[in-house]
């Protein structure tokens, strides 16, 4: 309940060279809030949010193996962003 909302981008890292495949996904106190098609070294970055947490005691970011197992997965977290209640 600290927190106001969350936002980040997500992709696979360009050291990926095209490669790799990951399913992103964030769970507020242990439910789905969000999940991302699979992605690969090829997609174009998601911007996640701003997912609510104003009654929320439990953020977890999740990085499942796509296609391939976990083979150059190079998952990135970009930018992520927990806002305070004004």
């Amino acid at each position: 309940g600290e927190y106001r909302s969350f936002r980040s981008t997500v992709g696979i890292d360009d050291e990926a060279n095209g490669e790799g495949s990951v399913v992103f996904a964030v769970e507020v106190d242990g439910r789905r809030a969000f999940t991302s098609p699979q992605m690969t070294g090829r997609s174009q970055p998601i911007d996640i949010g701003p997912l609510d947490l104003s009654q929320a005691q439990h953020l977890s970011l999740v990085v499942e193996y796509g296609d391939y197992g976990d083979i150059l997965d190079y998952a990135n977290w970009g930018n992520p962003i927990l806002l305070r209640p004004e």
